[in-house]
């Protein structure tokens, strides 16, 4: 079995979205700091209500309703149809179903136009996808020209990142660790766990949206820890108030866990 569809079979897996669900849902300081990151981004991707928005990598779309609740449609794409039918069930409960709408494809071929969307959204997704150069040359082919795009990833350079390579390397963890060009790669087999996660190289991710036809505009950190590492619980709460701080001073993205890259596409093609 490739694995391409290792991964495929692994986004099936209830279990593994249930460990996301318990580390970044039913927090409300988090969906609150989301929000706030939410308008933050909008501010950067310069768009009118009403623009074309591709949220990739939505899950149940929590992120594709928050921007079909600010005024814009908004289509999800994942490649897990059961967290789709969530998501479609979500979009119908808030009545935001005209404004939203959701695809069950892989992010390395999309079933989109060239140049269909005014923006595109990819938060904490490329990191689990194995051919995630193909994955945003894709992303930056369905942009139109002139279009920004947001893409949010791990950062190998960050505090957290050194401490969880030492802990692995101390604890003789099972999931094998791969250093690459991109960043590192952890690569798990356990049942319930997702095969692959990325701690990327922003230098590395920035050049290859250039070498996408994407001229870089700013970076950004979102959250210098990830919360997920934390207990549930005043930790974890006191965690999600350290980040919207540093997220709200505006302080450096270097050391920091999450980074935002936003680009905008040149009208040029970059293969000419």
């Amino acid at each position: 079995m490739s694995q391409n569809s290792t991964l495929h079979d692994a986004f099936q897996d209830e279990r593994v979205h249930e460990v996301w669900e318990s580390a970044y849902r039913g927090n409300r300081l988090l969906d609150r700091f989301n929000d706030v990151l939410m308008d933050r981004l909008l501010r950067y991707l310069d768009q009118p209500k009403g623009a074309r928005i591709l949220d990739a990598g939505c899950g149940i779309g929590d992120h594709t309703l928050r921007f079909a609740r600010r005024g814009f449609h908004c289509t999800g794409v994942d490649i897990s149809e059961p967290m789709l039918d969530r998501a479609r069930e979500r979009a119908r409960v808030e009545g935001l179903e005209q404004r939203v709408e959701y695809t069950c494809c892989g992010l390395e071929k999309l079933s989109f136009s060239s140049g269909q969307f005014d923006a595109v959204h990819c938060r904490g997704v490329l990191m689990h996808i194995l051919r995630w150069a193909d994955a945003l040359k894709e992303l930056c082919r369905v942009l139109a020209p002139n279009g920004t795009i947001v893409v949010i990833e791990s950062n190998a350079s960050s505090l957290e990142a050194g401490i969880v390579r030492v802990v692995r390397m101390l604890r003789k963890s099972k999931s094998q660790i791969i250093k690459t060009p991109a960043g590192i790669e952890f690569h798990w087999s356990e049942p319930g766990q997702a095969p692959l996660a990325r701690i990327a190289n922003i230098p590395f991710l920035t050049k290859t949206l250039q070498d996408c036809g994407v001229e870089p505009l700013t970076r950004f950190a979102t959250e210098f820890w990830d919360v997920a590492r934390f207990p549930q619980g005043v930790i974890r709460n006191s965690t999600v108030l350290f980040n919207r701080a540093w997220f709200g001073a505006h302080l450096p993205a270097f050391p920091s866990c999450g980074n935002a890259l936003i680009g905008r596409k040149t009208t040029k093609d970059p293969n000419e």
